[in-house]
């Protein structure tokens, strides 16, 4: 399996390789997943250099460190007590988040970071489909929460996807 890894703090552009490595071990109520689009995010790269901005900075391994958080693939191998309601069977594409070190061939995450994607949602969209959300809901509580409670009627909080902006 390949994966994009650094082994050391510093510019994405000079830390940043592709390495071979071996497959994982599936646990009870984790799914294998061969990806197929795992974006790159500022926060990613963030990471990688060690920014303040990225907050505490990332432990690295002795293996090194696998970016990303995020993705989209098709499923290939699901652990022995993963519930068969959630409807993650082998071939079913699947948008997965989070997911620790998601810029590789394949990602192992827990069964209920994953959700089933339908035909009519790309590939491309699919796999930044649940970071989005969960920014985009996270922006409005901490804009709804810093209102006091008498003065929120009224109050329109806006959202720009395109250029990743909040503003009241």
């Amino acid at each position: 399996m390949r994966r994009i890894v650094h082994h050391k703090l510093g510019n994405p552009s000079e830390q940043l390789r592709v390495e071979e490595c071996p497959s994982e071990a599936l646990g009870a109520n984790q799914i294998r997943v061969k990806v197929s689009f795992a974006p790159i995010h500022p926060g990613d790269l963030l990471g990688v250099m060690g920014s303040p901005a990225f907050g505490t900075p990332p432990t690295i391994g002795p293996g090194g460190r696998v970016p990303g958080f995020e993705g989209v693939g098709v499923v290939t191998e699901i652990g022995s007590c993963v519930d068969e309601s959630r409807r993650l069977r082998p071939g079913v594409r699947a948008a997965f988040f989070p997911a620790v070190g998601s810029w590789r061939d394949e990602v192992i995450v827990p069964a209920t970071s994953l959700v089933p994607l339908p035909d009519a949602i790309p590939d491309e969209v699919g796999a930044q489909l649940l970071i989005n959300t969960a920014t985009a809901l996270t922006a409005i509580r901490t804009a709804h929460e810093s209102v006091p409670q008498d003065e929120r009627t009224g109050v329109v909080v806006l959202l720009t996807a395109a250029g990743s902006s909040v503003g009241p």
